[in-house]
């Protein structure tokens, strides 16, 4: 080869590799500035949902929203600021500008240090392994909403499931003119929002003016603060006085939005047992045409439960299914609600049904149901034994599934409770003002943080929060983040064509193959003699 050839030839390598440094360079600036993003998940839990769009674009004025990180962060840490990076950008961009990004980066030194903590953002500890080492930094990773003269703090952000209902419902907050305010019944043994878990408390707090009413000082007189947009009543174990029940009614009359989750056995651990609830909200609620079954919903479609037991010398852990813990995927997929949730978890539930009287005229949703495959247990009984050992009356089952486990009713209610003796005002109404809205579940076990339940109740939970206030616009953003998607039942003929499939097909496929590639080199060796004449 002479030797201008090889020039010619180097010469065409060396531009060839500017090229491809160029083409490099250009890909990375142009996705700097443009984002495209290819989500071919279930439910597109990666892209921006139309309710943030709209939000967004509906704009009157900027935004701006800071974030604050460390410069060195750990691995984990450092991937979640790369991706929350990228959707500040695609905010950005999905409002034509009236998002404004910023990115502020603070260091070792005390100055940089008082930037996020005067803008609200709190240091926390990370943990960070390297070389054989570990060792605790303190760092930044948070962000702050600025509108107009109004400003949101995020002090910690911590994952990447909840950050965009995060980030848009705090610029929908930002553009209203205050929270909604919402209450939660305490008292009587009606469970405190603050019992649900710190992470529900923060969540609802971060959105909601939250409020707790004692069941003990309602006041039939003043009635139930008109500014309440929704009154939640998670459980009770005590009966209500007559001007307790008389508050609720009326609150009902004026078109109001009341959830409850009713509790008509109460679950003792210790003796594996559940015993009626008398002092309930049953009757309450029978009072406005929604009956709570005294008996328990059971079905073979049920969450599986991990036991220890002592047997002689041995601990014995084993897993079961737990039929009082039912799993519904049965779910209103129309209603905004239960509409993206796969399944939910609703343990020692009571059927709900809707009175004939109740739902003329009326709007009556049923949000979740048991499988076909439940039935009702302890239907006579006071007591009923929930060892997870027992067979559950399943020989015996009555009341043969599905069963309503969470309903809906809208229509103007009518008095069910007079006004208590020596109530004073007179100006207590006796007729619906409008049609009022009732949420009602079979249990409050669904959202009780000692049972342990799945994440996609408690979206199911903030769902009805959102719903019952009249904010139905967040809720398919926080709904993306569902994982809990259970297995679809299989029958056992089934199981065991599975179980043959597995044993059975892969050597009859590797005989199949084998017999295909026979057949076909002894075609090749016959070709090749008919055009070759070998004998």
């Amino acid at each position: 080869m002479s030797s201008r050839k090889k020039k010619t030839i180097l010469a065409y390598s060396g531009i060839c590799a500017l090229l491809a440094v160029a083409i490099v360079a250009a890909l990375n600036v142009v996705s700097y500035y443009a984002h495209a993003r290819l989500d071919l998940t279930r439910g597109r839990i990666f892209s921006m949902s139309p309710a943030t769009e709209k939000i967004i674009a509906g704009l009157p004025d900027p935004v701006l929203i800071t974030l604050y990180s460390s410069r060195e962060l750990p691995p984990q840490a450092a991937s979640l600021r790369n991706y929350t990076r990228d959707m500040m950008r695609e905010y950005q961009s999905a409002s034509g500008g009236k998002i404004k990004a910023r990115f502020v980066e603070a260091g070792d030194s005390p100055e940089s240090r008082e930037i996020p903590l005067k803008a609200g953002i709190i240091p926390v500890r990370f943990d960070i392994y390297s070389r054989d080492k570990f060792e605790q930094r303190e760092g930044f990773f948070g962000a702050t909403l600025s509108f107009r003269d109004k400003k949101s703090v995020m002090p910690y952000i911590n994952e990447t499931g909840s950050l965009e209902y995060e980030l848009t419902s705090r610029i929908k907050t930002l553009l209203s003119d205050g929270k909604p305010e919402i209450a939660f019944m305490t008292g009587r043994g009606a469970i405190s929002p603050y019992a649900l878990g710190t992470e529900i408390a923060r969540r609802l707090d971060s959105h909601y003016l939250l409020r707790t009413l004692d069941f003990g000082h309602l006041d039939p007189e003043k009635g139930i603060d008109p500014s309440i947009s929704a009154l939640f009543i998670l459980g009770g174990a005590e009966e209500l006085a007559d001007k307790e029940l008389f508050a609720l009614d009326q609150y009902l009359l004026e078109g109001r939005a009341l959830f409850v989750a009713a509790d008509t056995r109460r679950i003792n651990s210790n003796a594996l047992s559940a015993v009626s609830n008398e002092g309930g909200l049953a009757g309450f609620l029978a009072a406005h045409g929604i009956n709570a079954g005294a008996e328990m919903v059971l079905d073979e479609q049920s969450q599986a439960i991990q036991l220890s037991r002592q047997q002689g010398y041995f601990m014995m852990t084993n897993v079961v299914r737990y039929p009082p813990f039912v799993i519904a995927s049965d779910l209103d997929r129309n209603n905004p609600v239960t509409k993206d949730i796969a399944a939910v978890v609703m343990p020692f539930a009571s059927p709900l049904s809707v009175s004939t009287a109740a739902a003329q005229g009326a709007r009556v949703e049923v949000l979740a149901r048991s499988s076909a495959k439940s039935w009702l247990g302890a239907p006579d009984g006071r007591n009923f034994s929930i060892d997870p050992y027992g067979d559950f009356g399943m020989k015996s089952a009555k009341g043969k599934g599905p069963q309503n486990l969470a309903l809906f009713l809208e229509r103007k209610f009518s008095p069910a409770f007079p006004p208590p003796k020596g109530l004073k005002s007179k100006s207590y109404l006796t007729a619906a003002k409008s049609a009022g809205r009732l949420a009602v579940t079979g249990t409050s076990g669904f959202i009780a943080s000692s049972y342990n339940m799945p994440d996609a109740n408690y979206l199911f939970f903030l769902n009805l929060v959102d719903w019952m206030s009249r904010d139905a616009d967040l809720i398919s953003i926080r709904s993306k983040q569902v994982g809990f998607k259970p297995l679809a039942e299989v029958s056992d003929h089934g199981k065991r064509a599975a179980r043959y499939a597995i044993i059975l097909l892969p050597p009859l496929m590797a005989v199949l193959t084998g017999l295909f590639m026979w057949k076909r080199r002894r075609a090749l060796r016959a070709r090749a003699a008919r055009i070759y004449g070998i004998k």
